[in-house]
């Protein structure tokens, strides 16, 4: 419910829905692009297909602790256009307080080479 209400801020003229409904092809089919949070690999495969074979847009967006991951689907037709030519930034995080107000301790970036 937050990511509608704050997506539909960016840009008034898009409607967004959230729904606690089961996952169906049928619910689906009547959207443009579709948001999974937290679902399943197997529903995240099954949807995917579908929506890859119908032109429908997919972000998958998956929180696990301090990890997540976000896979997009947007069709063959998508390109990417990098605007600054900045290389990806990665850390490897040491260490998370478990303070009220967590503090995040990154490593320098030094890898140990052994991969």
């Amino acid at each position: 419910a937050v990511v509608s209400t704050q997506s539909t801020g960016l840009n008034e003229y898009v409607s967004t829905k959230c729904t606690t409904e089961p996952v169906s092809t049928a619910l689906v089919s009547q959207y443009n692009v579709v948001v999974l949070t937290d679902s399943s690999r197997e529903e995240q495969l099954s949807i995917g297909e579908f929506c890859h074979g119908n032109g429908i847009k997919l972000i998958c967006a998956n929180s696990n602790g301090v990890f997540g991951s976000i896979f997009c689907d947007f069709g063959p037709e998508f390109r990417v256009s990098d605007t600054n030519g900045e290389q990806v930034l990665s850390v490897m995080v040491s260490a998370i307080t478990k303070d009220a107000d967590g503090i995040v301790t990154c490593l320098d970036e030094k890898r140990h080479g052994s991969y």
